[in-house]
This record gives structure tokens, C-alpha cells and sequence, in this order.
């Protein structure tokens, strides 16, 4: 009887193990919104989405985290308050690690008509 109970306890753990593992498999998410605050030293940014119920969030760059500007290749430091953003990330844990920040042309481009020739 024991013998079985081990087993069935054996299988159960096996089976909620892979599970978990495969819950805690990383995905990666968007985010856009306007920076509120770069830390070069803390290697973090924090940034706020658009709208009076904007969502804030903090991420902190991985080591391969890429700053781009178009095709060129930025530092952190280059990312000013106020600048639009679209940031990769991926969540571990409490933490939002960025991958890609991609530094976007402010709204008032955006909206800018384009002219006629």
C-alpha cells in the first residue's frame, strides 16, 4: 500500500513539475510609453504609458539589451524623460528585463500631415 502511495505521489510530482517548469517559461511582451527615468548606473529605466490611467513600469537591461534609434545602435544614456519608447522584455520573477529599446519619433512627428508634392 505504501508502495502505491509513493508511486502515485512520485507520478503527481513528476507531472506538476513539468507543468510548472513550462509555466515558468519566459515570454516576451511590448510595451510603448514615454520615459519618466533613466539610471545608467542601475542600468533601469522607468517609463509610463500613454493615457490619464497610464500604466508605469521599471525595467532593468540584460546585458545584451540593445538601445536603438532607427538602425543606430544608442546607449541608455541617450534616452532623455519624455522621449517615446517601445521596450522587448521578458518577465523573472518581479523583474521586467529589457532586451530592446527602441527609441520612437515623438507624437507631435507622428501627427505632423506629410506634404504634398
Amino acid at each position: 500500500m505504501r508502495s502505491k502511495v509513493a508511486l502515485v505521489t512520485l507520478g503527481a510530482l513528476l507531472c506538476f513539475g513539468g507543468a510548472s517548469a513550462a509555466l515558468a517559461k519566459e515570454s516576451t511582451h511590448k510595451f510603448v510609453g514615454k520615459v519618466e527615468h533613466v539610471d545608467t548606473a542601475a542600468k533601469t529605466l522607468a517609463a509610463k504609458s500613454p493615457g490619464a490611467s497610464g500604466k508605469r513600469m521599471t525595467f532593468s537591461l540584460t546585458s545584451g539589451a540593445r538601445v536603438m534609434s532607427g538602425t543606430r545602435v544608442e546607449t541608455l544614456a541617450a534616452l532623455k524623460p519624455g522621449d517615446r519608447v517601445s521596450v522587448t522584455y521578458s518577465t523573472r520573477g518581479m523583474m521586467n528585463e529589457a532586451e530592446r529599446v527602441e527609441l520612437l519619433p515623438s507624437s507631435s512627428a507622428a501627427e505632423k500631415p506629410m506634404k504634398k508634392y
